[in-house]
């Protein structure tokens, strides 16, 4: 009679764990496919843009920032004096203003 009950009980908990088990491995197969994908975009988003990258750090390693300075030091240095001329600003708002009044 024991062995009955015993039986009955654990069919019963079989039946109960056996479909949640099943869910949560389809749950688990969902989840791993989802990673997969993502995975798989992220590695074509970067192999896409790979060369892209290349290109614009060679561009940034290519210029010369020396000579460039040099050339925005040498432009504000012209521009002083017409600065001056215009209202003693070398500002773009003392510019724009000086250009505003008519002069």
């Amino acid at each position: 009679m024991c062995a009955v009950i015993i039986m009955v009980l654990l069919y019963i908990s079989l039946t109960t764990l056996v479909p949640k088990v099943a869910g949560t491995l389809d749950n688990l197969e969902t989840t791993t496919n989802s990673i997969t994908s993502l995975a798989n975009s992220t590695d074509t988003l970067l192999n896409e843009n790979a060369e892209a990258m290349t290109q614009v750090m060679n561009g940034m390693s290519s210029i010369d920032f020396e000579s460039l300075n040099n050339s925005i030091r040498d432009l504000a240095n012209i521009i002083a004096p017409l600065a001056n001329l215009f209202g003693g600003s070398s500002s773009a708002s003392g510019a724009g203003s000086a250009a505003g009044s008519g002069m």
